[in-house]
């Protein structure tokens, strides 16, 4: 049951109309979709390593036909996105959790993911593992031209809804890390990795201690003084599940409408209840009830959910 109130003089008619701007009659995914057919994804850098490098990577959804009640979106729970290499063997990687204290900003795009990972460096006197560094990844969601597109937190997962048609919009990703205190950083202005240069336009160099810093996971790793008993890993996506494309429910028609008090009502001088029994607006973030006197479409006089 749904109830609004508001203050309305010479009511003679009120109508409904559940108001939505995609409607579809799939349920709303909990597990990973393929791609709508006609999505051309691509990336700024082909290194899968660029997550943990300063300035991330974007990735870029295209399609000239999106289906309708649809969105993009990640679970609240992002699997196997940074680790490390205990001797060589297979990266062991962490998960991810939605966070949302600073920097995530909804409605400016952003949404941040904490956990922790692993790094081994010298003190000085010893290599020692810092067993619980703290890393986040930073996703910011935006359209084409780089304007934020709101995120929303419902069902599991932050999604962004889509338009349908000819669309585009860009998803970038950072994964960084939260300098320990302790070890030794180099400080000689190289970037210190270990033969293979970062990919150009994600560049870095090493200039002294990054404790109590948030930086590039991988920049991280390579300005601290490591050995190769343990290595850092960073992947993205790291399973199917990592990222996906979501569908919303549709609506459906109350099965009554009911108006408290009924009759011509002063202006300004009685509260007018207006009740919807049943249906329900489905799972589209951004659906409301909008109610109409006169017709549907006609004179607006309240809204919600």
């Amino acid at each position: 049951m749904k109830r609004f109130f508001f203050l309305f003089g010479n009511k003679l008619l009120i109508w409904l109309l559940v108001y939505f701007l995609i409607s579809s009659q799939h349920t709303y995914a909990q597990t990973a979709i393929a791609n709508p057919a006609g999505t051309a994804p691509s990336s700024d850098f082909a290194d899968t390593r660029a997550i943990g490098f300063p300035n991330g990577n974007t990735f870029t959804f295209a399609n000239a036909n999106w289906p309708t009640c649809i969105g993009w979106g990640l679970p609240t729970t992002v699997s196997s996105v940074n680790g490390n290499d205990p001797a060589g063997g297979a990266c062991t990687f962490n998960d991810v959790i939605f966070n949302t204290a600073s920097p995530t900003n909804l409605l400016g795009g952003v949404a941040a993911y904490t956990g922790t990972t692993t790094y081994r460096a010298s003190n000085g006197t010893a290599y020692t593992n810092y067993t619980t560094v703290q890393t986040r990844m930073i996703v910011t969601v935006t359209d084409n031209s780089n304007n934020p597109l709101t995120l929303y937190n419902q069902g599991g997962f932050i999604s962004c809804p889509l338009p349908s048609g000819n669309y585009t919009f860009k998803v970038k990703i950072q994964l960084q890390a939260f300098g320990p205190s302790g070890p030794i950083y180099f400080s000689d202005g190289l970037p210190h990795s270990g033969g293979t240069a970062p990919p150009a336009g994600n560049t870095y160099t090493c200039t002294g201690s990054l404790a109590s810093t948030w930086v590039g996971a991988i920049q991280l790793y390579n300005c601290l003084n490591t050995d190769n008993i343990r290595e850092i890993c960073t992947q993205y996506p790291g399973t199917t599940s990592s990222y996906q494309f979501v569908q919303y429910t549709a609506p459906t028609v109350p099965a009554s409408l009911s108006v408290s008090p009924t009759g011509t009502q002063c202006a300004g001088s009685t509260n007018i209840t207006l009740t919807s029994n049943g249906g329900a607006l489905g799972t589209h973030p951004t659906a409301v009830y909008q109610w109409y006197s006169g017709s549907c479409g006609g004179t607006l006089l309240s809204s919600g959910t």
